[in-house]
């Protein structure tokens, strides 16, 4: 037969657990890091070899997610490109570039269509064209003239 003594010991001992553990949960609750982190990335919408206007940082932004056939086209058009300075690595998956211009109100406009500034002879695997000024870029944001690259967002 237990004795009062000892069952009244096992109570307090359960109640004082169970008081820590609601205790633990509350304060966990309350804030501090979680104990999971998300691996997951503001663009895992943007599909393979897809390029897609988004909104970041409050800033709209063009996102293209590059598959590994787009990666191989954008380095051979690296003898072409007058501007050599990208602003994303070729090799990189995810290029993330500000839309905006230096006129409020445009922004740079992506297309899979040859734009009339470039010739029929120099390739072209799409880009951007900046309305603004007629300028013309490759996905990586570099220049097919000599002018600065498109700028980039760090999405990190």
């Amino acid at each position: 037969m237990v004795s009062t003594q000892i069952l009244v010991r096992l109570i307090k001992t359960m109640f004082l657990i169970l008081f820590l553990a609601l205790a633990f949960v509350l304060l966990r609750s309350l804030g501090g890091p979680s104990l999971t982190q998300s691996v997951a990335s503001p663009f895992d919408d943007v599909e393979l070899g897809e390029t897609a206007l988004r909104r970041f940082d409050g800033q709209r932004v063009w996102v293209t997610r590059f598959a590994s056939t787009q990666r191989a086209e954008l380095k051979n058009l690296d003898p072409v490109m007058r501007s050599k300075q990208g602003v994303c690595d070729p090799s990189t998956i995810l290029c993330v570039l500000i839309a905006a211009t230096q006129v409020p109100g445009v922004e740079i406009r992506h297309t899979r269509a040859r734009p009339v500034q470039i010739k029929n002879s120099v390739p072209w695997v799409g880009g951007f064209v900046d309305p603004s000024n007629g300028r013309v870029f490759d996905l990586l944001g570099r220049a097919y003239d000599d002018g600065a690259p498109l700028e980039q967002v760090n999405a990190n």
